[in-house]
């Protein structure tokens, strides 16, 4: 019974390192994917391409996203009428 008792420890201990390095996997995946479109960025991405840092929808890499009006209206709204 001891002999099952430690394999089972031994067992979730190993389950229990495997999920965490898949979490700090996940995190570094989603760091590597999300970084260059944090690069010089002001507002919300519509479309990214991250082979072509140029690309809009647009067709001009001024342009990226037309929803930045959309994403900082309710923060105007929460401080001009105190909401």
């Amino acid at each position: 019974m001891l002999i099952i008792k430690i394999i089972l420890k031994l067992q979730i201990k190993f389950v229990t390192d495997l999920i965490r390095q898949c979490q700090f996997l996940n995190r570094i995946s989603v760091a590597l994917f999300y970084l260059p479109k944090m690069e010089s960025a002001d507002t919300f991405w519509k479309a990214f391409k991250p082979d072509d840092p140029e690309f809009s929808p647009y067709g001009s890499p001024l342009v990226n996203s037309y929803c930045h009006a959309w994403s900082c209206t309710p923060v105007y709204l929460i401080e001009k009428y105190n909401l």
